[in-house]
Parts: structure tokens; sequence; C-alpha cells
């Protein structure tokens, strides 16, 4: 039956047999059994000659019979048909029954052959497994007491079909055979077949055990190659897949490509004799091509079944091997090529002559030629003479992807073509994890856990089967990850980092000089690029091997161009460690000092704006990793808290105690806008100073400068209102309260007079005279007049009072809204009267006039209209500005000569002396506005909240743009140059610099 034949035929040589009778097999796939009968007797007679002379081990025989079966009529005996089989004739060479092939082994065995297993796969070959039972143990018992032997056979009946289903149970049983036996069991294999659903009988002799003459061929030997001796040994652990210092094992996986190209030119009878150079960057897998095929082709070399997948060479065609060392002269490489040769010489032009001399193939491996003590030398006076030797196979290895002076050989570059792919790295990494000893996903159930950890690690060992290597040993070893297996891939990971750093400090020290201080900079950041020119300047300072060069860079890059990666930003190129390597471990004050000996300094001082952008970006993520003692120091320096931003901060400044977390707030803040450096400075003064910490230094540039900043005290409330002219200032509080400053310039103010009530104060005024007197407009319509002498009431309840409905029009008279009418009260008699009641119009808001000329007001009316007063005569006395919409903000310069109107819909407009302007955007609601004859404020609530100050002649540009982190709760110029402002927490003056014209400088 050929497709049995051809079906059971792969899976036997896939298992290490050899076909006994290969004349038979050459003739065609239609084996007569009657032949194979004859050549059963013909082998063991061969077999018998040549044991003692040839010191042969017993052998292990599988006897597979396919065909027609016939059942004898009285049930008792079963045959296979042959060839000549006639159903009418009878003729002894007819049929052949299963017993007549046990009967020839053993008559012929006694030490040739220790165990048989017959497989019958026949019509009725159940019947046959019985009856050759009974007839070996009826017939043999003598002769064949001690013979072991298995006989099995499926027991289905006469559908030819059913056949073709037995040996296909049959080989899938013994591909998923257990990888813990040496063999397979044949009450294993038996329970398996028939787990698939087919039936099968088998049957043992009394010595039969469960039967070792199938081997498993997914057994993982615990040895190593025992026929490797002396410098053999060294090919030993890469040859089969192994991580320095793992002993048990075979993992070499994949390559195949690789290997095919190289073991071409060890083919005796090819003819491709060019000599291979196998290239690559370390981890690339050179050691373990070449030491396969040493270990495979060295004679007496005989691979376990797991690790003879793929090519291989052939057996005995290689007859020596070295792995290179440093320290090796051309002359000690010679004399040890000779002792594994058997040719006694010292010096390699003696070797030269022995092998020239002979005439039959000599395979020769050298791995790392560029490795020894003289490269070039090797090269020139032993190498390229070997390969101009027709009887040298010669196969070598060498980082370098060119070596001079061997132009002529077969490069198989493992970098490029031959390159390793994922999919290899992911079945190498999942056969460790899997297959070797204690490994923790070696149980059948988590084997889905593996393939996707070995699928997920694959891509991150970068074609590089030395990384996996060491990955998988890291992984295996007992007690080298806690974690795992709870988060297998976290550990992979981890260990993919380390291995890859290891390999890249290998590299790096081999190239000598400074090129290993390049290391440690690499780790501050691991996952982001480096610049050059501060890698450079990181490693010199770093203390540990000279100062490098881009040269030693360009050196680093060539080595291993798989781990380092470049890329240009703005003309300069910056590098990376592909694989994310491990932070560096050392103390973070430690590396803050390293980064901080970086930035370059002038008497002194630290020069931040000349330091690397991303210098700074690597100090702020140290100085804020836990335990970094030198962020209280930096924040306390006004040069780094203005100069550099707190990008890359890696903690939460919530943990900080509270001084600290105060100037991790204010450091925050002042980078939290497109601010320039003075307007950093001082903001970040401010802000302080309302902290009640220490202010850095006068926050002066050329257009401004801080004149004062206080805290308010918590019981202070906030400041929802305030009046203020020359050295006269008022405050209204969110607690019902008013306040009455006294200012001392330069320094800031005090409060003189405090007036509470139960209701809050809409607004207040002061007089434009200096007099130290200011008027309050209560909610409830109440006015009050506060002084340093105390509050005096001036009005009873009259209604509900804005914050903008009341002000001085003369220095004894204040003027107020109420219920949209004007009314004016004398502050020393008391005596009030109604000024204007517009029929038609309702009155809004009111401010006081210029300061020259006869006292007037600026009154708002509900619908938009902006009109002057004469506040002596009570008359109109122009229209200043038609809105066309609600006015929701007015605002009048100390001198009263500039007024800024703000509508509903955020078009804001001045207006001065023979001028009008418009503000070229749009205000965002709620806001606070105040002016000056020079300046205009805008101060914006939202997130986030600004204040900017605009020169009336230029509104395009301000002079002053701020990023409040809190809400500004009220703004007022005190003259033309000076604004206060208040916050939640806060009062400041700013005053602005610059010539009464309105220029900036």
């Amino acid at each position: 039956m050929p497709e049995e034949l051809r079906l059971m035929r792969e899976c036997l040589e896939r298992l290490g047999f050899r076909d006994g009778a290969p004349a038979l097999t050459a003739a065609g796939a239609d084996v007569d059994p009657y032949d194979m009968l004859n050549a059963v007797a013909v082998w063991l007679a061969g077999r018998t000659a040549t044991a003692p002379g040839a010191d042969l081990p017993p052998a292990k025989a599988l006897v597979y019979l396919t065909g027609h079966g016939l059942l004898a009529k009285n049930g008792e005996k079963v045959s296979v048909a042959c060839r000549k089989y006639d159903p009418g004739v009878l003729l002894n060479e007819g049929t052949v029954t299963p017993a007549q092939f046990v009967e020839k082994f053993v008559e012929n065995a006694v030490g040739v052959v220790d165990e048989i297993l017959l497989v019958l796969d026949f019509c009725m070959s159940g019947q046959g497994v019985t009856a050759t039972m009974e007839q070996a143990l009826r017939e043999w018992v003598l002769k064949g007491e001690k013979l072991k032997l298995w006989v099995v056979g499926s027991t289905h009946g006469v559908d030819p079909a059913e056949q073709l289903e037995f040996v296909t149970a049959f080989v899938g049983a013994v591909d998923e055979a257990p990888d813990s036996a040496e063999h397979i069991g044949i009450p294993w294999l038996r329970e398996k077949i028939k787990a698939g659903g087919h039936s099968v009988e088998a049957m043992p002799t009394a010595e039969a055990g469960d039967g070792e003459v199938l081997p498993n061929p997914a057994h993982m030997p615990a040895e190593g190659p025992t026929w490797l001796t002396g410098e053999w040994e060294r090919w030993s652990a890469p040859a089969r897949g192994l991580a320095s210092g793992e002993r048990t094992g075979w993992f070499f996986t994949g390559r195949d490509d690789a290997m095919a190209a190289v073991t071409a030119v060890l083919d005796a009878d090819g003819s491709d004799r060019r000599p291979r150079l196998v290239t690559g960057r370390p981890g690339s897998g050179k050691s373990a091509l070449l030491g396969r095929v040493a270990i495979a082709g060295v004679a007496g070399g005989e691979l376990p079944l797991i690790a003879r997948s793929g090519p291989l060479p052939p057996p005995g065609s290689v007859h020596a091997a070295l792995r290179l060392r440093d320290q090796w002269s051309v002359r000690d490489i010679a004399r040890r090529l000779g002792e594994q040769l058997g040719i006694e010489v010292n010096r390699p032009a003696a070797l030269l002559d022995a092998l020239a001399r002979r005439d039959s193939p000599v395979g020769v491996v050298l791995d790392d030629i560029d490795r020894c003590a003289q490269p070039a030398e090797l090269v020139g006076e032993l190498v390229r003479p070997l390969t101009a030797i027709p009887s040298v196979r010669l196969v070598m290895s060498s980082r370098a992807p060119w070596v001079p002076g061997l132009e002529d050989v077969h490069v198989v570059d493992l970098d490029h073509r031959y390159r390793a792919g994922n999919d290899e790295l992911a079945r190498y990494l999942f056969t460790r994890v899997t297959r070797a000893r204690g490994a923790p996903l070696a149980n059948h159930d988590a084997r889905h856990s593996a393939q996707r950890l070995a699928e997920a690690l694959a891509p991150q060992c970068l074609a590089t089967f030395g990384i996996a290597a060491e990955v998988a040993k890291g992984l295996v070893t007992p007690g080298a990850h806690q974690r795992w297996p709870s988060d297998p891939l976290a550990s992979g990971r981890k260990r993919v980092t380390e291995v890859v750093l290891d390999l890249f400090v290998d590299v790096l020290s081999s190239l000598g000089g400074a090129a290993r201080s390049l290391v440690n900079p690499l780790r501050l950041w691991p996952r982001e690029w480096l610049p050059e020119s501060l890698w450079l300047q990181l490693s010199a300072l770093s203390g540990t091997g000279g100062e490098p060069t881009s040269a030693d860079v360009g050196r680093a890059a060539a080595a291993v161009p798989s781990l380092l990666v470049s890329r240009e930003v703005d003309g300069e190129v910056w590098w990376r460690l592909r694989n994310e390597p491990p932070e560096l471990d050392w103390p973070s004050d430690e590396v803050v000092g390293l980064l901080l000996a970086a930035v370059p300094e002038e008497g002194g001082e630290k020069c931040w704006d000349r330091a690397h952008p991303h210098l700074i970006r690597l100090l702020v993520r140290w100085i804020t990793a836990p335990g970094c003692t030198e962020l209280r120091t930096l924040l306390r320096s006004g040069g780094f808290i203005v100069s550099v931003p707190p990008t890359g901060a890696t903690t939460d400044f919530a943990t900080y105690d509270e001084e600290l977390r105060i100037r991790t707030t204010v450091w925050r803040a002042v980078h939290a806008g497109a601010m320039d450096l003075p307007t950093r400075r001082l903001l970040a003064d401010l802000l302080l100073a309302w902290a009640g910490l220490p202010r850095h230094g006068t926050a002066t540039s050329a257009r401004a400068s801080l004149d004062w900043a206080v805290p308010l005290a918590a019981e202070s409330a906030v400041v929802t209102t305030i009046a203020v002219h020359g050295n006269v200032m008022a405050t209204a509080h969110d607690d019902a309260s008013v306040r009455l400053w006294v200012s001392a310039d330069p320094e800031p103010p005090r409060v003189g007079a405090i007036e509470r009530y139960r209701m809050l104060a809409g607004a207040v005024a002061v007089p434009r005279s200096g007099r130290r007197t200011v008027a309050v407009g209560w909610r409830d319509g109440r006015v009050s007049l506060l002084s340093d002498d105390g509050c005096v009431e001036l009005l009873g309840r009259r209604g509900r009072l804005r914050a903008d409905s009341l002000v001085f029009a003369t220095d004894t008279t204040v003027a107020f809204l109420n219920e949209g009418r004007l009314w004016a009260v004398d502050v020393d008699t008391a005596e009030e009267r109604l000024t204007w009641a517009p029929t038609t119009r309702r009155l809004d808001r009111v401010a006081a006039g210029p300061t020259t000329g006869p006292p007037s007001l600026v009154v708002c009316t509900r619908s938009g209209d902006v009109l002057v007063r004469d506040a002596v005569r009570d008359t109109t006395i122009g229209v200043l500005h038609r809105m066309g919409d609600a006015v929701t903000a007015l605002a009048v310069s100390p001198s009263g000569r500039t007024v800024v109107v703000l509508g509903a819909t955020g078009n804001l407009f001045v207006h001065g002396e023979g001028s009008s302007l418009r503000l070229h955007r749009t205000v965002r609601h709620p806001v606070r506005v105040a002016v000056s004859d020079r300046l205009l404020c805008v101060a914006e609530i939202g997130t986030p909240s600004t204040l900017v100050v605009h020169s009336l002649a230029d509104l395009e540009a301000p002079v002053l743009d701020l990023m409040l982190p809190e809400e500004p709760a009220a703004v007022a110029f005190r003259d033309d140059d000076s604004l206060v402002l208040s916050v939640v927490g806060g009062l400041a003056q700013i005053t602005f610099l610059g010539d009464k014209e309105g220029s900036d400088e």
C-alpha cells in the first residue's frame, strides 16, 4: 500500500530510523512482503557478520507490514498477500505471515537486536496480533524467551480507507508524545490512538516492558553532546542555543536558510567550494550557527532527535573547529588546528603543507577570526592560504561585514539577508520557557500564555538570538524574578532591558578608550532621545572613562547598529538605545549634581538660558524624583524658578511639605503660559509674596516693576472693590467690611480704619483731593462715610446700590444712583438732592469726570449711551459714546480725562481728550477693567485668568501679559503709572515704566 508506506517511512526517518531495505525502497513504493521477508534475513545476516569486529550495540528494529490481509477459514492464521498470490492456487511464496518476520529475528538476532516492534496495518491485522503472539509463545518460547517484542495492529475491518486512518493516527500519536520520557511507551501509544477514535490491538512478550523501540522526538536530553572533548567542548553551549553559563537543553531554533548556505561547502560532492564567512553583530548567532555545524559534522557526533530538524552538515564532514580567543597568536591557532587534525605542527606553514598533501576533504571551522591577537596576520598567514588548498572546506565567522584579504568568500550576513525573524525568535523563546527544566510555563495548560509571551518579547530582542538567549536564561532561572509567573510579560521585558544594556556595555568596553563612559547618560531618561553634544558632555562629567568624542559615538553606532539608533533634530544628531534600558540606579542627588555641573556658569551664577533645553528637562525629571533633596534649594533660587520650566516632572507635588508645595505651585504657575522672562520674574515675586514667602528680589524690567505685594489674612476675606487715588486707598471685602489703608511708598500699605456692617458694600469711592475719607454704598442703600476718625452715616437705606454707582463728584459731594436716578449728598451736612430723573432713560453707572474744569460726571444709561453731566449745574453737556448694547463695565482714569466703556458683546472702547480707540480683540466676560491716561488694564476671569496691560499709544502689543493662577478680584490705577491688583489671597501694586507720552522705552 504505497501511501501507507510513504507516511510511515517519513515518520520513522524523523525518529532516526535507518531503512533496513534501501534496495526495495529504491525499486518503487510497492514493496512485496515476500521480498521484505528476505530483506530482513539479509540484514540480520549482515549485522551478525559485522557485529563482533565492529563492536556494534544491539539494534532496535521496527517492521511495518501493510497490504491485503488474509484470514484462514479456521480463523487462527492471518497472512499478507504477496505479489504472486493466487487465491486458486496454494503457493508457499503467495502469502507471508507476520509470525515469519518474528521468526527471522528469533533465529538470528542474538546480540544483534534486543527489541522489536511489529506494526500490522492491513485487513484483519487485529487477528494478526493475537495469532502472531500465540505462535511466538507456543513455538519460540525457548529461543525467544529473552526477546522483547511488541505487536501492534489496527483492529478495523476490511475497508482499505481505514488503513490510511490507522497510519495517520499512529503518526499523530508519535508527534504528540509528552516530552518527559526518552521513549514512547507502547501502552501510551495504544491509548493515544484509541483516544483518536481508532481501534487498535497491542500485545507484548513477557520481557517487553513498555517498549523502547520508538524514540521520543519531543524528549529534551539533560546532557549535552557527550562526544565532544577538549576544544570541541567550547562549542557545546552555543550550538544548543544556550546562553553563557547554561549547561542543559537543546534549543537551537530556525536559521534554516543560513544553515543551508553554510553547510553546502561541506558537502564532498558539492561543486561550491568557496569558503563561508558568517558575519553579524554581537549576539546575531554566529557562534551558535558555527557550533551547530561543528558538533553535527564532527565524526562520531549524533544529535538527539529534538535537535535534528533543518539542514545539517554531512556526518564526519568537520575535522577541526576552534572558537578563537583574544590572546591567541597565529602560531597558537595553527598548533591547535594541527592537534585536532592529527598533525603535529608549530607554525602555520607546516600546517598548510600537510593539508595540501591531503586528497580527501577537510572541514575546518573558525569562529571570530577578528578576535585573535593578530587578526591581519591570521588572515595573511593562515586563513587566506587555507582557502587556496583544494581539499579544505572552510567555514569562518567575523563581527565585521568585510574582512580585508578575504574577497573571494561566500558571505552569510546574519544582520541583513539572513537576519533572524521575529517568528524564529518567538519559537526559540517559546521552546525555552516551555521545555527548560523547571520552566514556569512548562505545563501543558500554560502553553497559550507561553506563546503570547514569546510573541510579545520576540520583537524586543532586535533580531538578535544572543539577546533572546539571555532573556530566556533569566526567565527560567529559579528565583530570578519573584513576580514570575504572575506577570511573566513584565518580567520578560525587564529581562530584555537588562540583557540589551549588558550587551551594549560589553561592546563599548571592547572598543576601549573613553567609549565605555557613553553608557550611563543614555540611562538618565531611558525612553527619551539624547542630543549628541549633551551625551558627550555628560559622559565626560560622569568620570567613568575619560572624555569621549563624536568618533567614539560613531564607533559605537557601527559596532551595534541594531542597539543604538539616531535621528536628526534641528541639525543635531540625537541618540537612544532601541530597547529602553533600565534607569540609572545612582542616588538622585548624585545624578542632579552631575546635571548641574553641565549647566554653564558666569560669575558663580548658573546661566540657565544657555543650558541645552534637554539638559533642563533631564534636570527637572531628576530633581522631582522621590528622595531628591536638591529641589528645595533650587526653588529658592530666583533664577531657577523663572528660567527652568517644570516639563518632565515625575512626582506628585501634593506629597511635599507646605513650603515646598507653595514653591512648586509658583514654579508651575510662572511657566503655565508663553510669558517672557521679565513677566515670569514679576509673577514669581507676586505669588511668593502673596503666599507669605520671601521674594527673590525686586522684579524690575524695562516695562514694569513690582512695588509691593502683601498676603491677605484668611480673616480679611476677598477684596471685591478697590477705590484708590494718590495715597488714599479703600477696599471692600466679601465679609461685609470696608478698609481704609495707610500708604507709605515704597512700603506696602497697612490697614488704618475698618467698618463692618451686616450687608456687603456695593460701592466705595475716595475723593481726588487726597482727603483720607471713603464713601461706602452698602447693598441695602445705606451710604456711610469712613475716615480715620470713624464711620458716620450720611443716608439711610434707599435700595440696592451697585459697585460702580457711587462716586465723589466734588471733594464734599457724593453722587450716587438709586432706582435709575442720579442723587447727590453733601458729606458735611448730609443734605441730599435729586439731580437727574430722566423719563425715557434709566441710569445704570456713574463715574467722576475730568479734574480740570468744572466738576463733571460720566453717566451710563441702561440702553448703552455714555453721557457727560455738569455736576454743579446738573445739566448734560455731551454724549461721549453710544454703545448699541448694554454697558457691562465703565472705568475712568485718575485724572478723569480717559474713559473706558465695555459692552456686553465684548467690544471695548477708550475715549480720551480728542481721541477714541477700540481694542483690537473681543474681551471675555467676566472681566475687571481699569484705565489711566497712559495705560489700559483688562483682567479676564476664567481658565486661565489673565491680566493684560496695554499702552494707549499702541493697543496692539501688550505692555504686560500675566497668566494668573488666581482669579483677579479687582483692579484700579492709583495714578497714571501704578496699578493696584487684588486676588483671593493678596494685594499688590505694579508700576509701569517709560515716559509719560506712552513710549515703552
